[in-house]
């Protein structure tokens, strides 16, 4: 088990065994964190005195919520053959919230357009790996072995975005 700041926890949990024709072990685990950013761009026009200058502010909120599982048998049917199992899963479910500010301001610096973009970010992995190994020791220390592996993977993102243009505070413009 562990935990932290800001907001970090989680641990892992596992457990072997081994007998005259058998080994074993499963372990999985869980972790939790939060993140965030700050970015601020200024961007002054010195040429052109009628152009506009550029300010963004931009926040982003994370948390990262992680999971695995990992197993493996291995028996042994008798001297000379040998079967094996072994999968490891695992998922990502991790959000963020992100808030950016666009600013354009006159060369005095007053405030002439203002915009807000509000964007929610949801992020899902899946993994999941399998295998069967077999193996056949033959005479004279020669053995045939053969292997069967399955792998899938699947990554959603979905992404929300709202604008709120100028000074309104009323309905956004909302994307998908």
């Amino acid at each position: 088990l562990y935990a932290g700041l800001p907001e970090t926890y989680g641990g892992t949990l596992g457990y072997s065994g081994i007998s005259k024709k058998s080994s074993f072990y499963v372990n999985g685990g869980y972790n939790f964190k939060t993140k965030f950013q700050t970015k601020e761009h200024l961007r002054k026009n010195y040429e052109n005195p009628t152009a506009l200058n550029y300010y963004q502010y931009d926040r982003q909120d994370m948390t990262l919520n992680n999971v695995f599982f990992n197993s493996s048998l291995d028996y042994a049917i008798d001297k000379k053959q040998q079967i094996g199992f072994s999968v490891l899963g695992s998922g990502k479910l991790n959000n963020a919230d992100r808030l950016i500010n666009y600013e354009s301001l006159d060369q005095s610096e007053t405030l002439v357009f203002e915009s807000d973009k509000e964007i929610d970010i949801a992020l899902k992995n899946y993994a999941l790996n399998g295998n069967v190994n077999y193996k056949y020791r033959f005479d004279k220390g020669r053995s045939l072995s053969a292997k069967a592996h399955y792998s899938y993977f699947d990554q959603l993102q979905e992404m929300n975005n709202s604008y709120y243009w100028g000074a309104i505070a009323g309905n956004p413009e909302l994307q998908n």
